[in-house]
């Protein structure tokens, strides 16, 4: 076995990095509270004692320090001040390390040697033993057993046992992490039984977990994601029993389609995933429903954003176009996103139609579709038209002039520093003088104003 160097490949520096300055500085007040400190070749793990006693175990590799601890803040994946404390314990072993590092390796020999020596019958005893005093354990080999025969029914009851949740009780932040790591069981055993050979019961059996699982979780306060995390490795454990048993694709389309069309479900499906197993057939499936979900419901958010996503993944922009004009808003912003669709693909003739439609058509036409307008002008040498339009604008936004308070007065500058650049490229820079002198004199009581027109030196 290879020993972990005397010197160890971290520093406080090290741990200061991994867990930030102020759960470093927390951590300082936990050293004395680390027990069980365990020393290998690549982990350290020890029992931290605070609120409750928590489990943490430190990994060390030639790249950087990274922990894991059973606290809340430790499940969320953060490097806690429980792994500070124990980092830190670690280091303060000091020249006492080599002596650790030689107990832990001599205890690991003699364990190993122990094993070896006793025979088949006193193995089956001890673990027998173990799994007498540890029911975990226990239902852990029970479920191996029953995957390796292939038995269904049992992997089935367990999983369901598994992912019910406490009756009739709700989990609060500290309590889901145990619930979510029920979850990962129940996943692990449809695993067992995929590798045991039944892979098809495993699909039905990973189905109906996802089912259950797939609405809004309210009876967890599910805010660190740990409870998501894990019933999506169901739907992983779901491809993986689809890889090993492919089911009939026009089936498995319809079961994915139905997934990504409930709007109340939380789990979603990757069908790039699933793109194989898909083929022609089980993809036309999934377009056929989702186009026509949104044809019955096109003010549906869900169905509009799986159409686009599907329109996107095909390349086919006629149909984004379409679904941005059924919704052309006051602010002329779809009209812009058509735009800059097309312009995406190449067509700049019709996206330069489209946004000087959302101008005129739009009630309070967003500025950044005038900007759009202009960099389109510019580009093709209109300055005149860049003229127009700004001095359009600002005609249209001289409103403003009667407002008070220094965003709107910025928007005012904003807005003549543009039509600025526009005569000065015409060759016109007096008439902007001219007129910029007008608006001081007429607005010069609005000091705030008149500071902000200074700053930005008009």
């Amino acid at each position: 076995m290879v020993g972990m160097p005397v010197s160890l490949p971290f520093t406080a520096a090290d741990i200061r990095l991994a867990a930030g300055d102020r759960s470093y500085g927390r951590g300082l007040d936990y050293v004395n509270a680390v027990d069980h400190l365990e020393i290998s070749d690549t982990e350290v793990t020890a029992n931290v004692y605070g609120s409750s006693e928590y489990t943490v175990c430190l990994v060390i590799d030639d790249q950087r320090l990274s922990g894991g601890c059973t606290c809340p803040y430790g499940r969320d994946g953060f490097f806690c001040k429980h792994c500070v404390a124990v980092g830190l314990s670690v280091l303060e072993l000091g020249d006492e390390l080599p002596r650790h590092l030689e107990a832990a390796r001599a205890q690991q020999q003699a364990v190993d040697a122990w094993l070896q020596s006793l025979s088949k019958e006193e193995l089956l005893a001890e673990l027998r033993g173990l799994l007498d005093e540890n029911r975990e354990l226990r239902q852990r080999f029970e479920l191996r057993a029953a995957a390796m025969n292939t038995d269904a029914l049992a992997i089935r009851r367990a999983v369901m046992d598994f992912i019910t949740p406490p009756r009739g009780e709700y989990l609060a932040y500290d309590e889901v992490y145990r619930y979510a790591n029920e979850i990962y069981k129940a996943a692990a055993a449809i695993d067992d039984l995929i590798q045991g050979g039944g892979a098809t019961d495993a699909i039905v059996i990973a189905r109906e977990a996802i089912d259950r699982l797939s609405g809004p979780y309210d009876f967890v306060d599910d805010s660190s994601g740990s409870v998501a995390s894990a019933a999506y490795e169901l739907l992983a454990v779901h491809l993986r029993a689809c890889q090993a048993a492919p089911p009939e694709p026009v089936s498995l389309g319809d079961y994915l389609a139905g997934l990504l069309l409930d709007d109340g479900c939380e789990l979603h499906p990757d069908l790039d995933d699933y793109a194989e197993l898909l083929g022609e057939r089980g993809t036309a499936v999934v377009r056929e429903r989702i186009v026509a979900a949104y044809a019955a419901n096109p003010a549906s958010w869900h169905a509009k954003y799986l159409r686009e996503s599907m329109a996107r993944a095909e390349g086919d922009v006629d149909t984004i176009i379409a679904i941005y004009a059924a919704e052309l808003d006051d602010h002329g912003l779809n009209h812009l996103r058509i735009a800059s669709e097309l312009d995406g693909a190449g067509r700049g003739g019709e996206a330069l139609r489209w946004a000087e439609r959302g101008l005129r058509e739009a009630a309070h036409p967003d500025q950044q579709l005038a900007d759009y307008l202009a960099r389109r002008y510019a580009a093709s040498g209109r300055q005149a038209d860049v003229l127009d339009l700004r001095r359009d604008r600002f005609q249209a936004e001289r409103s403003l002039k009667v407002q008070t308070g220094d965003d709107n007065y910025r928007r005012i500058a904003s807005l003549l520093l543009s039509a600025r650049a526009c005569h000065r490229a015409l060759g016109t820079a007096d008439e902007f003088r001219r007129y910029v002198a007008a608006l001081r004199a007429e607005q010069k009581r609005k000091r705030n104003l008149m500071k902000i027109l200074d700053q930005n030196g008009l």
